[in-house]
């Protein structure tokens, strides 16, 4: 079902804020002696409940080798941040107004002061599937067309496949956003389950992702509408990765 205006306003909202909160915790990386990705985890959370907003469950945050595993959630035990390492920062929440919908980010992080080539690579092919994909969806709704979510989907794929890394892609490429969980009920921008059309004025997910097992993850993720001939994107837009200097 569309969103209202008031819905948009307040996935607008929420989208701002994560971005906040996403600045705020790459400071707190930096800053923080020894941090681990639990602790890093609850600062989120406090977040969360300062600026009035709220998740269905605990973000992600990954450090290293957990970036490689896609549903990765810290526990008590969890890795410290270590210098060359990668970081990986997965943040959704809604305000809490009835009705509101989830906006949902996620952001990458290096921890030193450079970055292998070989993530930096990656994390481009990553940035040109998720451009791919916004160009390709732009170019059909200027023309009145809705394309289906899987065809979204391919536009990324066909990109990391050129690049060598397809077979490392182990998700769909988007999904819709709910109310009850960023997870909406929606068509999702996926091979297997993208076969509907995509809807104005509904919030969607793009976050194509490159994974090397026990090694490291790569992922970016933007949220977006369509309104009328547009597309609107509504959160932060990841062009380089985080640097995160010790101190």
């Amino acid at each position: 079902m569309p969103w209202n205006n008031r819905q948009i306003n307040q996935h607008i909202r929420a989208a701002k804020l994560l971005g906040t909160i996403k600045d705020e915790t790459f400071r707190f990386l930096g800053e923080k002696k020894n941090v681990s990705e639990y602790e890093a985890m609850e600062f989120v959370r406090k977040k969360y409940k300062e600026r009035g907003l709220w998740a269905d469950h605990d973000p992600i945050i990954a450090f290293g080798a957990n970036t490689s595993f896609v549903h990765y959630f810290p526990s008590q035990y969890s890795r410290k941040l270590r210098a060359g390492s990668c970081i990986l920062l997965d943040v959704w929440a809604r305000v809490r107004e009835k009705g509101a919908p989830f906006a949902d980010l996620t952001w990458m992080g290096f921890s030193g002061k450079r970055i292998p080539p070989e993530i930096e690579k990656i994390f481009g092919s990553v940035i040109l599937a998720r451009n791919a994909s916004v160009r390709f969806l732009r170019s059909h709704v200027r023309k009145g067309v809705l394309p289906k979510g899987r065809e979204v989907d391919a536009v990324a794929r066909d990109i990391l496949r050129e690049s060598g890394y397809a077979e490392y892609f182990l998700h769909g490429l988007g999904h819709s956003l709910g109310l009850r969980s960023p997870h909406g009920a929606g068509t999702r921008l996926s091979q297997k389950k993208g076969e509907g059309v995509l809807e104005r004025r509904v919030g969607y997910t793009i976050e194509p992702g490159v994974y090397v097992k026990n090694r490291f993850g790569v992922r970016s993720e933007i949220d977006f509408y369509i309104d009328g001939g547009k597309v609107i994107i509504t959160t932060p837009v990841q062009r380089t990765i985080t640097l995160v200097n010790r101190k």
